[in-house]
């Protein structure tokens, strides 16, 4: 059993008390915690990375003549934005992403604008949709119904 610390002079005390394994971050549910520290994004890369793994049946779908822009809507989407909502992404993952999900309906991508090619797919297509809309709806999810007292007014 691991600890997490994110402090290396605590880290470093515990691991000669103790005698335990430490790590300055560690997988959470799924996505990757750092306590406070700079986040590692192993976690969300190696889901990414499957993901891409899984192109080539989607360009098969497609060739076959089935509407893969709705699969990579319900299937890739909310795999690789898993946790986006609470960790945020980065914009090197946020493009890989939207990427991934472009190549699962586009047999010819050579040339072509992402931005315009995941728009015309249709509405909740792109990634970087859900990844901007996940942390504001979170955090007024966390203020409470309008008109009645969240979490912010309970102490005044």
């Amino acid at each position: 059993m691991a600890s997490l610390l994110s402090q290396k002079e605590v880290i470093l005390w515990v691991r000669r008390g103790l005698g335990r394994s430490l790590a300055r971050s560690t997988k959470n549910l799924g996505v990757d915690f750092a306590g406070g520290r700079q986040q590692k994004s192993k976690v969300r890369k190696a889901r990414l990375k499957k993901l891409r793994a899984r192109l080539p049946l989607f360009r098969r779908l497609r060739a076959a003549g089935a509407r893969t822009a709705t699969l990579a809507r319900t299937g890739i989407n909310p795999a690789a934005l898993y946790g986006v909502g609470v960790n945020g992404i980065s914009n090197t993952d946020l493009r890989e992403a939207r990427v991934i999900c472009r190549s699962a309906f586009q047999l010819s991508v050579a040339g072509r604008s992402l931005a315009l090619d995941l728009e015309l797919a249709g509405k909740g297509t792109d990634p970087a949709y859900r990844a901007h809309m996940e942390p504001v709806q979170y955090f007024c999810r966390a203020l409470g119904p309008v008109g009645s007292q969240g979490p912010f007014d309970q102490g005044l």
